[in-house]
């Protein structure tokens, strides 16, 4: 007897693929315009990188403008592409790594003129400040992972104390209106 899902199973593999495809040429058509983008800015500027942008195993390879050198105490500067948040375009950024850390890279801003590349070379940005903990989720979290019932008898009404306690501070917090622990 013959196979009733062979037909659409044949159609479903074929559309598929067609849509793998589609995929993949857009995102390719869309690399290619940022490295586009980034070569444009570098040649109105008038530079040339040590290494040019362009695309590798379907990821954007940011220019490298400059190596980090420890000897000068300068750090590398690359240019990559950065779309906005809105969807409608980006700009060529700067990204600076560290001629003490090679692993440290940082981004600089956004490449407007020649005077950018040899400030981003002297200057390493700050580390970006780390978000302050959202204390109310993690002690609801940790609230719900003491589970009464994955507990033994004892631990049980230790757990229920734990998790009254947790919820008291909760409730405290949101009526006062002041959170406790964060920013």
């Amino acid at each position: 007897m013959p196979n009733p899902t062979t037909g659409w199973l044949a159609q479903a593999e074929d559309e598929y693929e067609h849509n793998r495809q589609a995929t993949a040429g857009a995102r390719a058509s869309h690399l290619v315009r940022q490295v586009t983008a980034i070569t444009n800015v570098l040649t109105r500027l008038g530079i040339t990188p040590e290494q040019p942008a362009g695309v590798r195993d379907g990821a954007l390879i940011p220019a490298v403008l400059l190596s980090p050198d420890p000897e000068q105490q300068t750090h590398g500067v690359s240019a990559t592409y950065l779309e906005n948040p809105f969807g409608d375009g980006g700009d060529v950024f700067l990204v600076v790594t560290d001629y003490e850390d090679p692993g440290v890279e940082r981004r600089w801003g956004v490449l407007r003129t020649l005077a950018d590349v040899a400030q981003a070379r002297r200057e390493l940005p700050a580390a970006p400040k780390p978000p302050a903990p959202n204390f109310s989720f993690l002690a609801e979290r940790c609230a719900g992972s003491l589970r009464v019932d994955h507990t033994g008898p004892d631990a049980a009404a230790i757990a229920e104390a734990v998790n009254g306690v947790t919820y008291a501070l909760l409730h405290l917090a949101r009526v006062t209106g002041r959170p406790f622990g964060g920013a």
